[in-house]
């Protein structure tokens, strides 16, 4: 199974892991999307290679 994720602080009200998960299910991939909160971007890599994530969408208040 590949893991993916939206990054970012808050990430609860986030729409992607719903709308991924249900074309991940739709055309039978066997990937999941999560949301993961993080306090800073010194976290990003630990996270990726800890949950081991195939790739990421960063989310505010990351993003510039």
């Amino acid at each position: 199974m590949k893991n993916f994720a939206v990054i970012g602080n808050p990430v609860g009200h986030s729409k992607s892991p719903v709308i991924f998960d249900y074309l991940f299910r739709k055309f039978d991939m066997d990937c999941r999307y999560v949301p993961v909160s993080s306090e800073s971007t010194d976290d990003f890599y630990y996270l990726m290679k800890k949950y081991d994530f195939s790739g990421v969408n960063i989310t505010s208040p990351f993003k510039e």
